[in-house]
């Protein structure tokens, strides 16, 4: 039996932070879960064990200040979270969580779980985690990948690096301390000496009743702490109870959840999410790479995520644009719209809570976009999909402006002519005004500085394609765009 263990919250949270200051809807859960997908895929007949954190932390709740040097989580993080563990849960992974507990608690309980099956030595266990603290897990069965480092943990690995035995480590980081978690260890005693004291002692069980009879006066136990210098000795004595408390908080504690879970089979479950449903676009995204998922960093998993999600918006630019705008008047559709100013803060308030529009960061925010696309004929909905808030100003994407163009009455058509990743062309027909035909050119591009953007170096046909439309958009139909650019336009203009 093989286990894949994926710590989902340590995976998550390296891409949100690797994703920019400006995240689109779900581009952090997708780029996530396409992560986990890849892990699972390149080993075959794996079961697959989905592990997350808790909102609520049973150590910080016993030490206040575990943690405290870190900002508190947005709520937009959560619902990121929550779409990857359902979207992964619809694939047939199971998925580990316990209240109070981290997903280390509920990795280490899994870990030891599968020793006492009986079949442990057949059983052998992954783990890809960025969290350093579960190197305490690492033993002959046993191997970590972290995804950050491209490090695949050994025993070897872990002896080589820290200068102990893995099952050491617990007491390593104790003394090293672990500024990340705001965990204090013991003072001015850095890696190096650490890893003298555990080859030395082993533990800090084995550590203390030496270095207390020491301090008490015992000349055996001096001379048994050899090469620990005066000051790291007073400082082990000093400083014991940091020391014990860090030894507790990097423990893992077992976690109240059902292994035998792992046991049954892994099948996706006949369901969509739909928001991943699109039109023209229901068919699943093709594997990374053969076998090769493991070695991508969370940049190249959060760009390759980028990349489908414009591939799908140029395969189905038509209909998801028009779809944008609502052509008819329909009076049940008009009936759940609000009628009032007070109508829609309500709708606003309701709207933000459902964390279905990952990009808007509160209920202000959510009210300003649906005013803003009333002026634009745009139904509540719409307004949330198609227009950007970006430092407080309001913006629309391309497919939405050149949506409203093609809905409007003053527009005969608007159509694509050709693009590649030199050039896109563009040509448009106002009513009562003859064609116009657009050309927007990389060279254009590296004039205005765009080419070192990310999105530019990934995707430059799809690029030229969007700047092409909202130049156009502006240019001929001001009445209905109303001057408004697209959000990378207006990161330009920010810089």
């Amino acid at each position: 039996m093989h286990i894949l263990i994926i710590d989902l919250s340590s995976i998550l949270y390296r891409i949100w932070h690797v994703s920019g200051d400006e995240r689109n809807p779900n581009r952090v859960s997708d780029a996530t879960v396409l992560a986990c997908r890849q892990y699972a895929g390149d080993q075959p007949g794996a079961k697959v064990a989905i592990c997350c954190d808790s909102r609520t932390s049973l150590r910080k709740t016993s030490v206040p200040s575990y943690k405290s040097n870190r900002e508190a989580k947005p709520e937009a993080l959560y619902y990121q979270l929550d779409r990857a563990k359902r979207l992964l849960a619809n694939d047939g992974y199971a998925i580990f969580e316990a209240d109070g507990y981290e997903a280390d608690d509920c990795i280490g309980t899994i870990v030891e779980w599968s020793k006492d099956k009986g079949e442990s030595e057949h059983c052998t266990v992954l783990i890809v985690t960025s969290d350093k603290d579960l190197i305490q897990l690492v033993d002959e069965r046993v191997t970590i990948f972290a995804p950050h480092s491209q490090k695949v943990w050994t025993v070897h690995e872990v002896m080589e690096q820290f200068g102990v035995v893995p099952w050491a480590v617990r007491d390593w980081l104790s003394l090293v301390g672990d500024t990340a978690d705001h965990i204090k260890g013991c003072p001015g005693c850095g890696p190096k000496n650490a890893s003298l004291i555990m080859r030395s002692f082993g533990s800090l069980a084995n550590l203390y009743p030496v270095v207390e009879a020491a301090a008490a006066g015992n000349a055996d136990s001096e001379k048994s702490l050899g090469d620990i210098t005066p000051s790291i000795r007073k400082a082990l004595v000093e400083h014991k109870a940091d020391i014990m408390q860090a030894y507790k908080l990097i423990g893992l504690m077992p976690a109240p959840i059902d292994c035998t879970r792992l046991l049954a089979p892994q099948e996706p479950k006949p369901t969509y999410e739909e928001a991943e449903v699109e039109i023209g676009s229901e068919l699943p995204d093709p594997p990374l790479t053969e076998s090769k998922g493991i070695h991508l960093n969370d940049a190249q998993i959060v760009a390759i995520a980028d990349e489908r999600a414009e591939a799908r918006a140029a395969t189905t630019e038509q209909p998801a644009r028009v779809a944008l705008v609502r052509a008819a008047d329909d009076g049940w559709a008009k009936s759940l719209e609000p009628r009032s100013l007070e109508q829609a803060i309500v709708l606003a308030k309701r709207l933000f809570s459902s964390r279905l529009f990952g990009d808007v960061g509160n209920e202000d925010g959510a009210l300003a976009k649906i005013m803003a696309g009333r002026s634009f004929g745009l139904d509540a909905m719409a307004s949330l999909r198609g227009l950007n808030v970006i430092k407080g100003k309001v913006g629309m994407s391309a497919a939405l402006m050149k949506g409203l163009c093609q809905a409007s009455p003053l527009c005969e058509y608007f159509r694509h002519v050709e693009s590649n990743e030199r050039y896109a062309v563009y040509v448009t027909k106002r009513s009562g005004d003859p064609e116009v035909r657009w050309r927007y050119t990389i060279e254009q591009a590296r004039k205005a500085g765009l080419l070192e953007q990310d999105q530019w170096k990934r995707r430059p046909d799809v690029m030229l394609r969007w700047r092409c439309i909202a130049e156009l958009a502006r240019d001929q139909y001001p009445d209905i765009i109303m001057n408004c650019y697209t959000p990378d336009e207006m990161r330009e203009m920010e810089e």
